[in-house]
């Protein structure tokens, strides 16, 4: 056997489960919580592409998996070229052993002698099979979370019943090692039984996987003895089997066309039994339809038709009535959702976005057409910010969300911290002394183990936390109306004093302190991401000045007006700093660069990690422009004071006044479809461009795509090697349309290229 992993911050216990990707460790973090570790060795494998693709799937999934309670959370990557594998941490099964159905939930403090991670297999071994009511509960989430994976253009391609765990009884997909991007079809990774006659790596091969579990699971028996039903069941067990069975054939049709359209359409067949209505009942009522229709629409061809056609083609000079473009008429459920989907584009009102692909993938499912195409690029092309449900069961508490730990900080009335999971508010831990009242939060370290508060005292409070001993450091400071702020590890504080000067200090020791003296008072201050140094406004005469950890004064900038926020690019090579009415950017050696003019009463702002968001509060308004292309992605009325985004920029939370409610919002946008670069490469074949966008063909017989832009364009080139169209905008900005995966994108709301005629 290989020498254990080495992985930082973590104490690998035992490793509970091998497969023919790699191996799991059970671990502890240094926090005490209990994690599961996968590790992927490379000389496991005769060629590198297997490895590779494994770590390819981790960094498709990795950005995705926390977006939806159906995935299993990656919270960490790494990677050891030198010695030969990578990892991945993730969130801990339930354990197998326990009793109970949602209360096997391993802790710090639980014996790990015995730990088997609870999957479905695990559950199929012990009760053989699940009863047709616990099925329809069990794979309507399941499709639910496949319905979002298959939105966000991925594919899982290993759906079996040893791949979906359950994490505090609530049903997850794992061992994504073979995700990929939608449509990369043909090949036969996968466990024999589950994968489609065509292959695997397809929305439909994922729905037809999901199928074959679902049989096993309901029936007892194996995949390869599909479709025979067990002849044990009880007279109750046969009517939910028979029900079930409905939406299995469906599921494993042969024939991709013969299934669910999506993903999302079986999770709508799941609800409907989970609600007690009959999905055989409905189908036997569409099929009559169907052959009413049948026999109907002949004789009204004669009858009433064929006269009108003759009417009309007098009337028209004899000349034929055809479709536009050839293209057949949609029918009119198909028109009314296109319909809607371009009413919610236009109107814009929060969720528009999310609720118009949901209507075009149902008028998909009744015929795609290239209408419907082509308005799914206009709303993948747009951006939306929708209100995320948010009821913590403190009522007005101070608070502070740390999105990359899935957590949130609160404070009862006597000041015990108490931190609490941002899914489901259960309590993670907290601390037993009472400080007394807390006023607000102030920010986390960037690693998580550090917290600024301010006490109702008025005494900032750095504080670590140690869960797995209960231990905490508390250092009181008098803040005295003023700010603090932390490096990425915690090691270092920064915070003001009653004169014009600020303290730089070790944490564990606030004894060693150093003082730098200032050219006015101090606003706001922020360590660059990489330490290197810390940022600090002042607000007389307006400046921001650069000190080096160790305290020294590096440069000092003249601002054009007041400040009140400011952030540092992701890269640490500049900064963006904020006034009332405009945004400007600092870089080193030079004055500020205006960035974005004609605002109106800034109040905060945040970066994503991924250098493409800005968050502003302004007024009363939430704002998120593109940090590139310099324009405003989405607007939404917002009473805050404070706003934070999440790392991938998908998740939002703005603060009200004081920190004691918060609203949390999700916000849209394909960023890995289109997004701003910051030129026009070389090269390429020119394109035609007009006032709406560009035009791109996809097949020499039918219309092409028509790609819209946000204003008008110059200049187009695509890269065909890379399948990548850069547009450069009037006003010299570039954007940049990812056509491979727009493609993806497309294919997983059944709106193929191929799918839609010419």
């Amino acid at each position: 056997m290989s020498a254990p992993p080495t992985i930082p911050d973590h104490d690998l216990i035992a490793v509970v489960g091998r497969g023919s990707y790699g191996e799991v460790w059970l671990a502890r973090n240094v926090l005490g919580t209990l994690r599961a570790i996968k590790v992927v060795r490379r000389g496991e494998f005769r060629s590198a592409k297997p490895f590779e693709r494994e770590f390819a799937g981790i960094q498709r999934f990795e950005p995705v998996s926390r977006s939806h309670e159906g995935l299993m959370d990656i919270l960490q990557v790494g990677r050891h070229d030198a010695e030969g594998y990578f990892y991945s941490v993730m969130e801990l099964a339930d354990d197998a052993n326990a009793t109970g159905e949602t209360s096997g939930f391993p802790t710090a403090d639980a014996s790990v002698e015995h730990y088997v991670p609870r999957t479905l297999a695990t559950e199929l071994a012990r009760r053989k099979r699940l009863p047709p009511e616990e099925c329809y509960e069990l794979f309507h989430r399941l499709a639910e979370a496949l319905a979002h994976l298959h939105a966000e253009g991925l594919v899982h391609r290993d759906i079996k019943p040893s791949n979906i765990i359950f994490v505090r009884g609530i049903p997850k997909f794992a061992d994504i090692g073979l995700v990929s991007g939608a449509g990369e079809t043909g090949s036969y990774v996968g466990t024999e039984g589950f994968i489609p006659p065509e292959g695997s790596g397809s929305a439909a091969a994922d729905i037809y996987s999901l199928g074959k579990v679902l049989y096993e699971t309901s029936t007892g028996k194996d995949r390869l003895e599909f479709p025979t039903l067990p002849d044990d069941a009880n007279l109750a067990e046969q009517a939910g089997l028979l029900e079930l069975n409905a939406v299995i054939v469906k599921a494993c049709a042969n024939d991709p066309t013969q299934r669910h359209a999506s993903a999302a359409q079986l999770a709508t067949d799941l609800g409907e039994l989970r609600a007690g209505r009959s999905i055989k009942a409905q189908r036997r009522v569409e099929r009559r339809r169907q052959q009413a229709r049948m026999l109907i629409l002949p004789l009204l061809a004669v009858t009433v038709l064929l006269p009108i056609v003759i009417y009309a083609t007098n009337r028209l000079g004899q000349h034929p009535v055809s479709t536009a473009g050839g293209i057949p008429a949609v029918p009119t459920a198909a028109t009314d959702l296109l319909a809607q989907a371009r009413r919610l584009r236009v109107e814009a009102q929060p969720g528009w976005r999310s609720a118009a692909l949901e209507s075009l993938t149902r008028a998909a499912a009744i015929q795609p057409s290239a209408e419907l195409r082509q308005e799914a690029i206009h709303v993948l092309a747009g951006a939306d910010l929708r209100p995320l449900p948010w009821s913590p069961p403190e009522s007005a508490a101070p608070l502070l969300f740390d999105f990359a730990r899935d957590r949130y900080a609160t404070a009862d009335r006597n000041g015990v911290v108490i931190f609490r999971s941002l899914r489901d508010y259960a309590e993670l831990w907290r601390n037993d002394r009472e400080i007394g009242p807390v006023e607000r939060f102030l920010s986390f370290s960037g690693d998580g183990h550090w917290l600024i508060l301010l006490d109702q005292a008025g005494h900032f409070r750095f504080r670590r936390c140690d869960p797995g001993t209960g231990a905490w450091s508390w250092t009181n400071r008098r803040a005295d109306g003023g700010h603090a702020s932390l490096n990425s590890d915690g090691s270092v504080a920064l915070f003001t004093r009653p004169e014009d000067e600020i303290v730089l200090a070790r944490t564990e020791n606030m004894a060693e302190q150093r003082l730098v003296d200032l050219p006015g008072h101090s606003l706001k201050s922020a360590w660059a991401p990489d330490d290197h140094a810390v940022a600090v406004l002042v607000e007389s005469p307006p400046a921001l000045v650069e000190i080096s950890p160790a305290g020294e004064v590096r440069r000092q900038t003249r601002l054009p007006g007041s400040p009140v926020a400011l952030a540092w690019l992701r890269d640490s090579s500049a900064i963006l700093v904020a006034g009332q009415s405009q945004v400007w950017l600092v870089r080193p050696g030079s004055g500020p660069e205006m960035w974005l003019p004609e605002l109106s009463g800034i109040r905060s702002m945040d970066l994503d990690e991924t250098g493409q968001l800005l968050a502003l509060v302004t007024g009363d308004q939430l704002e998120v422009y593109d940090l590139r292309g310099k324009r405003l992605h989405a607007r939404t009325p917002a009473v805050a004071e404070r706003v934070a985004l999440s790392t991938t920029g998908r998740r939002i939370v703005t603060y009200a006044p004081g920190g004691t409610h918060a609203s949390l919002w999700e916000f849209g946008l394909a960023h890995d479809v289109v997004a701003w670069v910051d030129q026009l490469p070389p090269g390429g074949n020119s394109l035609a461009v007009d006032r709406e966008g560009v035009r791109y063909p996809i097949s020499p017989k039918g219309p092409p795509l028509l790609l819209p832009v946000p204003s008008k364009p110059t200049e187009a080139r695509l890269m065909s090697e890379t399948q990548q169209l850069y547009v450069r905008l009037a006003d010299g900005t570039v954007q940049c349309w990812n056509l491979t995966r727009l493609r993806e994108r497309l294919e997983s709301f059944g709106l193929g290229w191929a799918s839609t005629g010419p």
